[in-house]
């Protein structure tokens, strides 16, 4: 097959001639004697020897029996396209080819270039031996066609292609297929065009694992930028560390269904030392409480080697996410997006384009296990500030700009670093220059560990032809490969670092783009792209009125639908998401790519680099803002599109609940017990305890969903406490808390912040149920219960019921509160917590108990369960055999049989 990409054969030129033979010594009639260096060599008759510390000297025996001296000269000078270098061990050197030529457009292109033939169906890199350059070529593979019919197939770049969007099925069963990778989740046959009365089953796979970012998989990512798209490849920011993932995904599998579909998961735990779960983040399961995913409330774990299928009808239409619900692992990369389509939806004449591609998954991330930070911030001296941001998984990273701004240099008359946003890729190569920098905090010592990059050793050459993925599609390479020993080096200014993640449009277009914050850290994201608006029309799956904003803000677990107008001229233009609050404390942000069809793959304008940014608009979602602020809209402030049910506008609600929270001086028994290291008995490592209404959760040993009302008894809230004399203001306070509603009775809840220790935000999240954001305002910086409750006595809470939205995630202001109203019709309990990771896990949230037992659905037959196992210290016997469980009495029946053997 003739190849397009032919390098030019090397032009070797050697010009070497005999300038003198000059007789050195003469020897007996039969042999030379050569004296050189001390040493003595016998030479034959027209014999030659080379001289292996200079081989352009050589010598040799004439017939006169003489020694000659023989020097060569040599000629370096090279056709164009090529360069001279010398050769070890040879006395000329060879001329090289310096740049690669495409055979087919004779272009000539660098080391390091990577084009695309003409026809698309191959990717062309040009790359060094060392010595001289080649071209290894990429060639696509076309994927298998899956029963697909004749009318729907596409051909695109090179290969046909089926569009399952316009497949017509009659079937309402999707046998399940393998799921290896993200290409094929993007062919599976519930990714289609919605139609109405149709509905189908749609099977996944999740395999659970432990796993590595920047693994063996990646080969020599990011220095050959096309091996961070190989198949497990799990590039993240660059940065080496263990992760948790589904399928060796990260983000995970996306499932894309239609409403009314019902999904069905087969989660396999693959973990080696830990029980996994997963919840359904925007499901609310009203025939299928038990699938919430939630351990100690809905299910039991599900243990290492263990299956559980999840089996769920998608009755709730948008964009919504799956994740772990247990410990910490949704941080450590146990997440996906979960969209659902209607077949007709309420903004499609707004955009041109709903697709895949243009899910935007953000998330905070750290360089260690989520573990390992949240152990040593709770008992030791560590922090619970984020790293970086990711977009979909991916990122660069320039180091903890702000500990690099700390540096002051100490010799050399350096310049100091004057501000993050000018700091270089060169300041970050800190490898043997430790002397010329003063560490002043340990957050520094802790970025210059960070600021580092993979190399790659080559051991053994072999040749070898693999498959992978380039962007989304296949392709077969061929070169003389490797095997590599992987290790770690400082990077420098030439060190490549991992690609941006990058969002196509067409000029003209308008595209919907389905926003995702997977965040577990105080780190809400401000989200906004280069010379373009964003216009929301969705939160949480609920639609509202189209608001055209310059920025949006997002919390943990929230998801913001939008649309982009591809209105700019052609080119490639920043996403920019801009960690706020802890990410702010280390500058941490990230940037994607919007590129316009027919832009080259330049770097979009303005400095990557750079935390800070000069841009003025208007505000969505404003971090802390109060209502009514200048620039900015509050969620209170947006308007949905469906008129509020009347229910929700009566006048006084039939239950109503006052939740404040804070941060408390308590002795955790957690991080502070009392006696040991009490709070105030510390004098480094003072954690305050995030509470609700006081309270800390502690969550049922078994799940309170299948023992129902056997736990019962180990229920609290404030006012069961108070009635037992109970002071949580003064001590502290773990238990079940729960709080008892009425089936189909109207809850309003009052959320405040109180705000008195540190300025902060917190989002709560509620399963199972939506709920209308009717009131939302930031008092001062701080605000107290009997405040709230003052004012709301006095009729001064703002509330809004006409036209407000619904949401199941909101944030509340700091130094405010949030009011809340749900009508509760869906029997269970229900958990309603802080979307950050560090405060749920010590137990800021509560459970809403809606309905009685009685009221709730029957658990469902072979369901699994798990309980406790405390066996009492007594003797039971088993056919002829008699057992001892008390330890003392085992031991001194051993003694007694010794004293009387």
């Amino acid at each position: 097959m003739n190849k397009l990409m032919i390098v030019k054969f090397l032009f070797v030129i050697y010009l070497c001639q005999c300038v003198r033979a000059e007789v050195i010594q003469a020897g007996t009639p039969e042999v030379c004697e050569l004296k050189l260096d001390g040493n003595l060599k016998l030479l034959s008759v027209n014999e030659s020897w080379i001289n292996t510390n200079n081989p352009c000297i050589s010598y040799r025996c004439n017939s006169d029996v003489k020694i000659e001296k023989v020097q060569k000269e040599c000629n370096s000078t090279c056709d164009i396209n090529f360069v001279y270098k010398t050769v070890p061990g040879e006395c000329c050197g060879k001329c090289y080819a310096a740049l690669c030529i495409d055979g087919n457009t004779q272009e000539s292109f660098m080391e390091g270039d990577v084009w695309k033939s003409a026809d698309n169906c191959t990717i062309n890199e040009c790359v060094s031996d060392g010595l001289e350059v080649r071209i290894n070529y990429y060639e696509k593979s076309c994927p298998k066609l899956r029963n697909c019919p004749r009318d729907n197939i596409e051909s695109r770049d090179c290969c046909p292609y089926c569009n399952y969007r316009q497949q017509r099925s009659s079937s309402t069963q999707i046998n399940q297929v393998e799921l290896t990778d993200r290409d094929n989740y993007r062919s599976h046959p519930c990714l289609r065009d919605c139609k109405k009365g149709e509905s189908l089953t749609c099977h996944y796979d999740f395999i659970i694992e432990q796993y590595e970012t920047m693994s063996k998989a990646c080969y020599n990512c990011p220095r050959n930028m096309t091996d961070c798209y190989r198949p497990h490849c799990i590039s993240a920011d660059g940065m080496r560390r263990s992760i948790i993932v589904v399928n060796r995904m990260f983000p995970g599998p996306t499932i894309e269904v239609c409403l009314n579909d019902t999904i069905v998961v087969d989660v396999q735990n693959h973990l080696m030392s830990e029980g996994t779960s997963i919840h359904w983040h925007g499901m609310h399961q009203r025939l299928s409480p038990f699938m919430d995913g939630v351990p100690h409330i809905s299910q039991c774990a599900i243990y290492p080697g263990q299956t559980f299928r999840y089996s769920f009808l998608a009755d709730n239409p948008g964009t919504h996410m799956w994740h772990s619900h247990l410990g910490l692992q949704r941080s450590d990369g146990l997440v996906g997006p979960l969209i659902v389509r209607e077949v007709e939806e309420f903004h499609e004449s707004l955009y041109d384009f709903d697709v895949s591609e243009h899910i935007l998954l953000t998330m905070d991330w750290i360089h260690e296990p989520v573990n390992s930070k949240f152990t040593a911030h709770y008992h030791g001296r560590g922090d619970n500030k984020p790293s970086n941001v990711l977009i979909n998984g991916r990122g660069k990273y320039y180091g903890n700009l702000t500990a690099l701004a700390k540096l002051s240099t100490t010799t050399k008359g350096s310049d100091q670093i004057s501000s993050t946003a000018e700091i270089s890729e060169k300041s970050l190569n800190l490898q043997n220059k430790e002397e010329e920098f003063i560490i002043i905090t340990e957050e520094l010592a802790t970025a210059t560990e960070e600021i580092q990059t993979t190399t790659e050793i080559p051991v053994t050459d072999i040749l070898e032809t693999t498959t992978y993925n380039y962007g989304h599609e296949t392709y077969h390479y061929h070169q003389p490969s490797h095997r590599f020993k992987r290790a770690l080096a400082p990077a420098d200014e030439d060190s490549p670092l991992v690609p941006y993640e990058t969002f196509n449009v067409v000029k003209g277009n308008r595209y919907r783009f389905r926003h995702i914050n997977a965040g577990f850290l105080n780190c809400p994201i401000e989200l906004s792209i280069d010379n373009h608006t964003i216009t929301a029309i969705a939160t949480d799956g609920t639609n509202i009125k189209p608001k055209e904003v310059t920025f949006l803000v997002s919390y943990a677990g929230e998801r913001w639908d939008f649309i982009v107008n591809a209105n700019q001229e052609v080119g490639n233009y920043f996403i920019r998401a801009r960690g706020m609050l802890d990410c702010a404390s280390t500058s941490s942000f990230q940037m994607a790519v919007l590129h316009y069809n027919g832009a080259g793959d330049e770097i979009p304008a303005g400095n990557p680099k750079s935390y800070n940014f000069n841009r003025s608009g208007t505000t969505l979602n404003a971090l802390n803002a109060p209502h009514g602020s200048s620039g900015s809209i509050t969620v209170a402030e947006t308007m949905a599109v469906e008129k509020t049910e009347n229910l929700i506008s009566k006048q006084e609600p039939d239950v109503k609940f006052y939740l404040s929270y804070d941060f408390y001086a308590k002795d955790n028994s957690l991080f502070h017990p009392a006696g040991l290291y009490g709070f105030d008995n510390v004098t480094f490592g003072k954690i305050y305890t995030p509470q609700i209404n006081h309270i800390s959760m502690k969550l049922p040993h078994i799940p309170a969903m299948i023992v129902q009302d056997l736990l019962e008894h180990q229920f609290c809230n404030a006012s069961s406490l108070e009635a037992q004399g109970i002071n949580c203001k003064e001590t502290f306070c773990q238990c079940t808390h729960v709080l008892q509603v009425p089936l189909n009775s109207l809850v309003e809840m009052i959320l405040i912040d109180e705000g008195v220790v540190y300025e902060a935000n917190h989002m709560f999240h509620l399963h199972g149920n939506y709920f209308h954001v009717v009131g939302m305002d930031r008092i001062g910086t701080n605000v107290s219960l009997e405040q709230i409750k003052e004012l709301d006595k006095a009729g001064k809470l703002k509330r809004k019921f006409a036209d407000s939205v619904k949401k199941d995630t909101v944030t509340v202001p700091d130094g405010g509160y949030t009011i809340i109203r749900l009508f509760a019709d869906n029997p269970g309990l229900w958990l309603m917590h802080c979307h950050l990771d560090f405060h749920a896990e010590i137990g800021m949230a509560v459970i809403l108990k809606v309905g009685e037992f009685d009221e709730m659905l029957p658990v469902p037959r072979g369901f699994p369960t798990c309980q406790d196992y405390s066996p009492s210290d007594e003797v039971f016997s088993s056919g002829s055999k008699v057992f001892i469980s008390s330890l003392p009495i085992l031991l001194l029946t051993c003694v007694l049989t010794n004293v009387f053997s």
